[in-house]
C-alpha cells in the first residue's frame, strides 16, 4: 500500500478529493435542488421569454455565441502567454540567472 501511495501521490489526492466532493454533494444536494426548483418558479415568465426569443430570434443566439467563443479564445490565448512567462521566470529563478 505505502509503495503505491509512494508510486501514485497525485492520484490518491483526486481520488480523496473526489470522495469529499461526491459526500459534500450527498450533504446539500437536495438543498441545492430545492433552491433551483424555487429558481426556476419565480423565473418562469422570465424564462419563456427568453426562450420565445431565442425562438423568434435565432441568429442572435449565433451571433452571442460566436462572441462568446472569440473571447474565449483570446483569454485561452492570454492566459496561456502568461503562464509560459511565469515557466519561464521560475525557471531562471531556478538556474540562478534572476
Amino acid at each position: 500500500m505505502m509503495n503505491t501511495i509512494k508510486r501514485y501521490p497525485f492520484q490518491l489526492w483526486v481520488l480523496i478529493s473526489n470522495l469529499g466532493v461526491v459526500a459534500w454533494l450527498q450533504v446539500h444536494g437536495h438543498q441545492m435542488l430545492q433552491t433551483g426548483q424555487n429558481f426556476i418558479n419565480e423565473n418562469q415568465g422570465l424564462i419563456t421569454n427568453g426562450l420565445n426569443t431565442v425562438k423568434l430570434h435565432p441568429i442572435w443566439l449565433i451571433a452571442i455565441g460566436i462572441v462568446f467563443l472569440v473571447i474565449l479564445s483570446l483569454v485561452k490565448k492570454t492566459l496561456k502567454i502568461v503562464l509560459t512567462l511565469l515557466n519561464l521566470l521560475l525557471l531562471a529563478k531556478l538556474v540562478g540567472a534572476i
